[in-house]
């Protein structure tokens, strides 16, 4: 009975190991959260290469309609999903969708104006942990000039209306820049 009393007595004062517990208690946290933080920047990179991708396409359609080269809907799909596929944004092909159609109704008259949606389900490193894998989407409208000239005041108006529902008032990389879509004076915004 001394002697199992004597040895709880010097594993109470016993310090060996005490670290490696110490770290068995923290490591899961910090790794957790370590995992965390880079699931996040997945998702924010992901993110960002949907927008560039859609960018990307309503260039290529517009470029494409000007030089009297009339791309149906499902052509300007299929060069959205091959686009998302390729450098430099490599997104999986089993993840990513795309769709094109014809808006309604069509806020311009003189163009064709068509909504660009693409949606992504992020992978997930974290799944462990039971969380299923996110989805991001990104839309956009692509406005097809029949004639640009007659069209463009009005572009003019609807561009101004649409950046001011969708993005801060001022952002402060664009302060000085010259934006390719017309800027509302200072004026006429209303935060």
């Amino acid at each position: 009975m001394n002697n199992i009393k004597g040895l709880f007595h010097r594993l109470g004062k016993a310090e060996d190991g005490a670290a490696a517990v110490e770290f068995g208690l923290l490591a899961t946290i910090v790794i957790t959260m370590l995992l965390g933080v880079l699931q996040v920047g997945i998702g924010m990179q992901n993110y960002n290469a949907v927008r560039n991708v859609s960018a990307e396409v309503a260039r290529y359609a517009m470029v494409q309609y000007e030089t009297g080269n009339k791309l149906s809907n499902s052509q300007i799909r299929t060069y959205a999903l091959s686009t998302a596929r390729s450098a430099p944004y490599l997104l999986d092909h089993t993840r990513v969708e795309a769709s094109v159609l014809d808006a309604f109704p069509q806020r311009v008259a003189g163009a064709r104006e068509l909504n660009l949606q693409i949606r992504y389900q992020v992978p997930i490193i974290i799944g462990f942990l039971g969380i299923p894998d996110p989805q991001i989407g990104y839309r956009r409208p692509i406005f097809l000039l029949d004639n640009s000239a007659e069209v463009a005041p009005q572009l003019e108006v609807l561009a101004t209306d649409v950046e001011h529902e969708a993005v801060p008032c001022e952002r402060f990389h664009e302060r000085e820049a010259l934006s390719p879509l017309p800027r509302a004076t200072v004026s006429s915004v209303h935060c």
